[in-house]
């Protein structure tokens, strides 16, 4: 793939914010990656989530906060799931979805929207 750049991917999962950075092989310094529709600034992405089954529509970041804004539909919109992680005794206040399954689709909607020419041969998270 022309472009392509080897090097290690790295996500750090806040309660209010997600980071990605790649570091290139070849490059000294890393970069933030800008994901569109879905980061408010490079490498930012705002850690919520919008899920709706009914409807198989699954968004992250920012376009999730707009869903929100715009939709206003608490039960569809997940947020601060991090720091309920590994509890065990509730869902967040009987939606969908449990803190495990909000962590899982954020990585998965997350991972199919890094740049194509990313060859990572690395991931820290």
């Amino acid at each position: 793939m022309k472009n392509e750049l080897k090097g290690t991917l790295a996500i750090d999962l806040g309660n209010t914010n997600t980071v990605v950075a790649f570091q290139s092989e070849i490059e000294i310094n890393p970069i933030l990656i800008d994901l569109p529709n879905i980061t408010s600034k490079p490498g930012v992405v705002p850690t919520a989530i919008w899920y709706e089954p009914e409807n198989n529509l699954l968004a992250i970041g920012v376009e999730a906060l707009n869903l929100m804004n715009t939709i206003n539909e608490e039960k569809y919109f997940y947020s601060n799931f991090k720091r309920l992680i590994g509890n065990t005794y509730e869902k967040f206040n009987s939606k969908e979805l449990n803190p495990e399954e909000a962590g899982r689709k954020f990585f998965r909607v997350l991972w199919s929207n890094l740049p194509p020419n990313l060859l990572i041969k690395r991931l820290v998270l």
